[in-house]
C-alpha cells in the first residue's frame, strides 16, 4: 500500500511547475487524511463540532453564560486556533513523513510545509463555510466587513507555516520539542481568547496583545464574522508584520540547516 502511494505521488508530481507540484502534494495529503475513513471529510467537521458542543454545554449549563452569540464566538475561536494547532503539529514532522520524496526528487523543501498547510486549510474552509451558514441562521451581523477574513486567513496561514519551519529546525536537534509544543499549544489555547474575550486583560496588560498575535487575530476575525465591525487596524497590521517577521526568521534558519535533514533522519 505504502509503495503504491509512493509511486503514485512520484508519477503525478510535475517536474517544473512549482505551483502545480505544491497543489498536487496538498491534494495527496488531504485525500490520505480522509480517504480510508468511512465518514471521510465529515470527520473534518465532527471533531471541531464535538469540541464546540462540549465547551458550549460547560460554559452555558455549568457557568451560566447567557450570551445568545456565544456559540458563534466559541466556534470561531476553536476553528481558527484549531487550524493553527493542526498545521504546526503536523508541519513539525512533515520532513520525516515526506522523506521518501526528499530522497528521490529534487525540489524546494519549503514546498512541503506550504502544501501541508494548504491540505489542512482545505478541511478548514469546509468548516468555515458551515460556520457562515450557522451565522446566517442565527442572524449574526454579517456585512461587507466579512471580506477582511480573507487577509486574516492569509495571516494565520503565514504564521502557521513559519512556526512549522521553526519547529522542524528545532526538532532536528531536540526531539523533545514535540512534547514542549503540545504544552505551549495548551497554554496558547487558554491565553489567546479562544473561549473568552481577552479585551479586559489586554487593557490592563497591553503587551500581551503584541506577544501573542493570536489575540489580535481572533479579535479581528470575530469583528468580521460575528459583530460586523471593521478590524482593529493597529493589531491587523501588527499581526501581519509579526507573521512576516517570524516567516523570514524561520526561512533563514531553515535554509541554514536543511542540509542536515537527511543526516539527522
Amino acid at each position: 500500500m505504502a509503495t503504491a502511494i509512493f509511486k503514485t505521488v512520484l508519477e503525478q508530481l510535475p517536474e517544473n511547475n512549482r505551483i502545480e507540484r505544491i497543489w498536487k502534494l496538498a491534494q495527496f495529503d488531504f485525500m490520505r487524511r480522509y480517504y480510508n475513513d468511512r465518514l471521510g471529510l465529515v470527520w473534518a467537521l465532527l471533531n471541531p463540532l464535538f469540541q464546540i458542543v462540549v465547551y458550549y454545554l460547560v460554559f452555558t449549563r455549568v457557568f451560566g453564560n447567557r450570551d445568545p452569540n456565544f456559540v458563534l464566538f466559541l466556534s470561531s475561536g476553536i476553528l481558527f486556533w484549531g487550524v493553527f494547532a493542526e498545521i504546526t503539529r503536523g508541519g513539525m514532522a512533515v520532513i520525516r513523513s515526506k522523506r521518501y520524496l526528499i530522497e528521490n526528487i529534487q525540489f524546494d523543501k519549503l514546498d512541503l510545509f506550504v502544501s501541508y498547510a494548504i491540505s489542512v486549510f482545505m478541511a478548514f474552509l469546509f468548516n468555515l463555510a458551515v460556520y457562515v451558514l450557522l451565522a446566517l441562521i442565527l442572524d449574526a451581523n454579517l456585512n461587507s466587513y466579512v471580506l477582511y477574513v480573507i487577509p486574516l486567513l492569509f495571516n494565520v496561514f503565514l504564521l502557521s507555516v513559519a512556526v512549522s519551519m521553526l519547529l522542524s529546525v528545532l526538532v532536528l536537534f531536540f526531539d523533545d520539542v514535540r512534547h514542549l509544543w503540545d504544552m505551549l499549544l495548551f497554554v496558547g489555547f487558554w491565553g489567546s481568547g479562544v473561549i473568552y474575550s481577552m479585551d479586559l486583560l489586554v487593557e490592563k496588560v497591553p503587551v500581551l496583545g503584541y506577544l501573542n498575535p493570536f489575540i489580535g487575530l481572533l479579535k479581528n476575525c470575530r469583528n468580521a464574522l460575528l459583530y460586523g465591525q471593521p478590524p482593529d487596524f493597529l493589531m491587523f497590521f501588527y499581526d501581519f508584520a509579526f507573521g512576516f517577521f517570524v516567516f523570514f526568521i524561520a526561512l533563514m534558519l531553515f535554509r541554514k540547516t536543511e542540509h542536515l535533514i537527511l543526516e539527522k533522519r
